[in-house]
């Protein structure tokens, strides 16, 4: 699957850069905020109680692009993100002997517990950016996230590489750019405290270069 993406993706470029239409190429830097949604373990079994505490995380980074139409450009960069988020659940407390009628416990007999995790990646999207307007339009694509954090105990046996499929809009107000994006990773990690990285982010590119 990852070896015919990467073919895919190549064929793509290749034949946008070889486009008999007039294209430009413009460099942005790229800062902003991202909000991970991600599950919670044991949801399933009702320990898990929901994602209460929402820590903002960065994006900061730099993306090249090339116009293949005026209406149609292929975007990619480099992007450093830290994905932060934290949980609120419940666990069984064992100096307690009361249970209620599902088996779980009552819930004076269980403790509520927070967790956090904080990690760091190095991200490469490939998008399809759209203006259905002179300021406004939408994007899409893919991407590799490389994860760049020290892993510990039972971290190391789950993978933190992962492909991504992202998509959202984009304003345009002269060298300023907002995006609106949600961010996806397809690796599983249902073993922890959260599962794949959902991300929702918020960010501002300006253009360094135009040619």
């Amino acid at each position: 699957m990852k070896k015919r993406l990467t073919i895919l993706f190549t064929i793509i470029l290749v034949c946008s850069l070889n486009a008999k239409s007039q294209g430009k190429w413009n460099l942005k830097a790229n800062i902003g905020t991202n909000y991970a949604v991600t599950d919670g373990l044991f949801k399933e079994y009702k320990t898990y109680i929901d994602n209460y505490s929402w820590y903002p995380g960065i994006n900061i980074g730099t993306s090249l692009s090339y116009n293949v139409f005026q209406w149609l450009s292929i975007e990619s960069g480099i992007n450093f993100e830290k994905i932060r988020t934290g949980y609120c659940y419940f666990i069984y407390n064992p100096n307690n002997n009361q249970t209620n009628t599902s088996g779980y416990g009552d819930p004076t007999a269980e403790i509520k517990l927070k967790a956090h995790y904080n990690k760091n990646y190095l991200t490469i999207p490939l998008l399809f950016q759209i203006k259905t307007s002179p300021h406004f339009g939408i994007f899409g694509g893919s991407g590799y996230r490389y994860n760049l954090s020290q892993l510990e105990g039972l971290e190391k046996t789950l993978e933190w590489n992962e492909w991504l499929i992202t998509g959202g809009f984009f304003v345009n107000m002269g060298k300023l750019r907002t995006s609106l994006g949600y961010t996806q990773g397809m690796s599983e990690k249902s073993y922890l405290n959260f599962s794949r990285n959902r991300t929702v982010s918020i960010s501002v590119s300006y253009t360094l270069w135009k040619k």
